[in-house]
């Protein structure tokens, strides 16, 4: 009879717990109690930027000459648990021992924070831009495009994530890093749990025309980037051959 792996069915466990953790403190939490995670964000989100955040209580980072402010929304803890959920299934094949398992657990928050922390950045500094630049149509509204450039950081960083894990770690899934569209299957899955199977579990959803669209974007949203990453990759392999039959050529009549 096989011995259950404890160890591992440990450190999903945990993960699950602080996912469930964090859901509920967001939910409870209001902005002077975000400090923890808007506070890195507005400071890496200066210096990228130029603009200027002061904490503003009970409303967040104010830029006042941007006319934009870092609220509750803006900390990221969506992508935080998509993070957590991917790192906890792809390292629990490293939980072969409690100790490896506590390490692995305390390693995936401080990753997952470390991430979290970087998207949002990156998020805030896209958004300041087109906010300068603005982009609009009848169809492309402001809200539109907010919320597919929120989907293409998330889940583009999300997809970076899990390849430098996954090239640093010895898993299964390291075996697929660099493979589209294989690699992208633990990134969607983690993605899709948060944006789509949580929010409809705890039902977040109606049959409104802006709930209907907001789900078809964010659903259709990352399936679509990651068809565009396999166009890039095809286009790239299919000039690295014909690079690679060109230089065979000129070998053979020189």
């Amino acid at each position: 009879m096989s011995r259950w792996p404890w160890p591992r069915v440990g450190h999903l466990a945990v993960t699950a717990l602080a996912m469930w953790g964090l859901k509920h403190h967001y939910a409870t939490a209001n902005v002077d109690e975000l400090g923890w995670i808007l506070k890195p964000v507005a400071r890496l989100s200066e210096l990228a930027s130029g603009a200027r955040f002061e904490w503003e209580p009970g409303e967040g980072y104010l830029s006042r000459e941007r006319f934009f402010v870092i609220a509750k929304p803006c900390a990221g803890l969506n992508f935080m648990l998509a993070a957590l959920a991917m790192l906890g299934s792809l390292l629990s094949q490293r939980a072969i021992s409690w100790r490896a398992s506590a390490r692995l657990t305390v390693a995936s928050v401080g990753v997952c924070y470390a991430a979290t922390v970087i998207a949002n950045t990156i998020r805030i500094v896209v958004a300041l831009w087109l906010a300068a630049h603005p982009f609009t149509t009848a169809f492309w509204t402001a809200a539109r495009v907010h919320r597919l450039e929120g989907i293409v950081v998330y889940f583009g960083v999300l997809l970076a994530l899990h390849v430098a894990i996954g090239h640093f770690s010895k898993t299964d899934d390291a075996t697929q890093v660099g493979r589209l569209p294989q690699s992208t299957a633990l990134p969607l899955a983690a993605y899709y749990l948060v944006t789509v199977v949580i929010p409809l579990a705890n039902g977040s959803g109606d049959t409104g025309r802006a709930f209907l669209e907001h789900m078809s974007v964010v659903v259709l949203g990352p399936l679509t980037l990651v068809g565009l990453l396999c166009l890039l990759r095809h286009a790239w392999q299919k000039l690295e051959r014909g690079d690679v039959t060109r230089r065979a050529t000129r070998d053979m009549s020189a």
